[in-house]
């Protein structure tokens, strides 16, 4: 069976040869020749195997790891779990007054907005509340590593590497905007009620092949803009929060204020929540159902790491880490014969560079998706080639044959190109997929005149269509 596109990206010769040896002989052909791939596919209705090539060595995946990530959370958690932010005190509101101290419990919610906390402190003041009398203290986990151990330095002042704490507020991220002021200097547009400050010397410099930017985190979440900029364009920056803590702190002393609740003491930061509290008011976040159709979408790292920590906790009755989270979800894997134990799982967002997964590991995930009707939800919220997520404007998943065809999780930085779903032939039969390509250079991804996945995607349902 010819492939259509095999003209356009390989050389008729080479194509001629390999068309009517099969399907593991056409991805052969189709194979970069600098960079290292793995291929795993199998039937989804037989199980069986039609290709498989370094399926048992291992790769980084990159964010196909959060599918391990969303089985683990889903096993453990459960479908309906929530994560909870509540007011407590062990104090009666008597004639207005808390005579005494107030916990806001932090529960690492990787969904909590500034509205959501907003709401909080004007509930606490429906309730009557005019005064209070000792300190507001905000409970969580603040030295817990809010990083893994290899995420990229330079990844770690944007927000998708944001720090993964019991503090977390609009997801730990800044949304600003570069724009060019008098005389070729460039300020920084952001909402002047958050509790930053962002201050810029940087320079438009449109003759400059090296022109580049750097921001300098400062204490109490300031930052400095230097640098150079050679486009005139406004340009959109995602700034991660440096202190979690003293972004959560200024916020609620700003809505206390604002709701006309006077505070004796101070807000400070503390380990944990007193005993013997009464819940005042509570926030619930979505179902874990919810979080983790976002995360799987939007390959929402934040998401993906909270959850780490909270398997880990929940596993092992501790303050979640990275380190318990991640052997925590190994174990639980184990319990459906996934063996992980050569395996190295670092976070829960795939986020590290120290993450090593075979083909044949990530397969086993989709097996245990695609046939066990506790995770069977998961298909569903995988990224459709040309309709959501991060296939939505994928180039040449947009685009027939692939789009609607292909329900996958990506997995990208720079190096790694990987992609783990399943895939629909014409006849309309499915097939699970595992495709791994690492050590990609910018140069040689801008010179593919398409990507290695998509071109094999489009040869197996070529090939396996009658």
């Amino acid at each position: 069976m010819l492939l259509k596109f095999l003209p356009i990206i390989l050389l008729p010769v080479a194509f001629t040869a390999t068309a009517d040896t099969g399907l593991s002989k056409v991805i052969t052909a189709l194979e970069p020749s600098q960079s290292q791939v793995a291929i795993i596919v199998e039937d989804n209705s037989t199980g069986k195997v039609i290709v498989s090539k370094n399926a048992d060595r291992f790769f980084i995946p990159a964010s196909t790891q959060k599918l391990l990530t969303a089985v683990a959370a889903t096993s453990l958690l459960g479908s309906n779990y929530q994560f909870k932010t509540s007011i407590t005190s062990a104090k009666r509101i008597t004639n207005g007054v808390i005579d005494g101290d107030v916990y806001i419990n932090f529960s690492g919610d990787p969904s909590l907005t500034r509205q959501n906390i907003k709401k909080l402190v004007s509930e606490l003041a429906s309730l009557g509340v005019k005064r209070i009398s000792g300190n507001v203290y905000l409970a969580g986990k603040k030295h817990n590593k809010p990083h893994a151990v290899g995420w990229v330095w330079d990844d770690l002042g944007v927000c998708y590497a944001a720090p993964v704490s019991s503090y977390i507020i609009d997801k730990n991220c800044i949304k600003a905007k570069l724009i060019k002021a008098k005389n070729n200097q460039l300020s920084v547009k952001y909402a002047r009620y958050l509790p930053i400050s962002i201050n810029s010397n940087a320079q438009i410099d449109k003759n400059s092949a090296f022109c580049d930017l750097d921001l300098a985190h400062q204490v109490n979440n300031h930052y400095q803009l230097s640098g150079c900029y050679n486009g005139y364009l406004p340009l959109n920056l995602r700034i991660a929060i440096d202190d979690p803590v003293q972004y959560a702190i200024a916020t609620l002393s700003k809505y206390f204020k604002h709701q006309h609740i006077q505070v004796s003491g101070q807000f400070v930061e503390s380990q944990k929540g007193a005993r013997s509290q009464r819940i005042l008011v509570v926030h619930h976040s979505q179902d874990l159902s919810v979080l983790i159709n976002e995360m799987l979408l939007d390959s929402d790292n934040l998401i993906a790491d909270s959850l780490l920590k909270q398997i880990g906790q929940r596993y092992f009755g501790q303050q979640g880490s990275f380190e318990n989270g991640a052997k925590a979800m190994t174990e639980i894997l184990a319990q459906y014969d996934i063996n992980l134990t050569d395996a190295q799982i670092v976070d829960g967002s795939g986020l590290s560079r120290y993450n090593l997964l075979t083909a044949t590991q990530l397969m086993q995930i989709l097996r245990l998706i695609d046939t066990n009707p506790k995770f069977k939800g998961l298909v569903a919220d995988l990224p459709v080639a040309g309709l959501s997520g991060t296939l939505k404007y994928r180039s040449y998943f947009n685009k027939v044959p692939l789009k609607q065809n292909v329900h996958a999780k990506t997995g990208t930085m720079q190096g790694v190109a990987n992609l783990a779903g399943y895939v629909t032939n014409k006849e309309g039969h499915k097939y699970r997929f595992v495709i791994i390509e690492n050590g990609l250079t910018p140069n040689n991804k801008k010179a593919q005149i398409a990507p290695f996945a998509a071109i094999t995607l489009q040869a197996i349902i070529e090939q396996t269509s009658k």
